[in-house]
């Protein structure tokens, strides 16, 4: 049975990259939100994070733009970003403008190192392990080359 609902998971997940791979429905953000909202249920807020991004900013390449382009599409999914960063940081002060700012700095080409990105959504200190970071705990910050 465990083996059945990890393969409906699985499956699951393929129809939502699909979907959002898709050029026709890829921009809507409904599917991005339920995306986002089946990988939290499920324990996989990192996943989560890296769709949020997909969807608000893009995949990282050059000529990746954000998945979602309506405006208020990208609103509802930057308030279900903020929600999940607060709940997972369990931090309700968090702002939208800081979990932006963070956003811009590491992942819309701003010189900035890793951990300047991460102190924008963390408390106290503690380290942000589902925040995707430029280079490796301990190693300097990749150059642009």
């Amino acid at each position: 049975k465990l083996n059945r609902s990890l393969n409906l998971n699985k499956s699951a997940t393929e129809v939502y990259e699909q979907a959002t791979n898709c050029p026709v429905a890829g921009g809507m953000g409904k599917i991005w939100a339920e995306y986002t909202q089946f990988l939290e249920e499920r324990g996989r807020p990192r996943t989560a994070q890296k769709i949020y991004l997909r969807a608000l900013v893009g995949g990282g390449g050059a000529d990746t733009g954000p998945g979602v382009t309506d405006l208020a599409d990208q609103d509802m999914l930057w308030n279900g970003f903020l929600r999940m960063m607060q709940s997972l940081r369990k931090n309700p002060d968090l702002t939208l403008e800081d979990l932006k700012k963070a956003v811009g700095k590491e992942h819309l080409g701003q010189s900035v190192t890793p951990a300047d990105s991460a102190d924008q959504i963390q408390t106290g200190g503690a380290p942000v392990p589902d925040q995707p970071v430029s280079s490796m705990p301990g190693e300097p910050p990749k150059q642009d080359e």
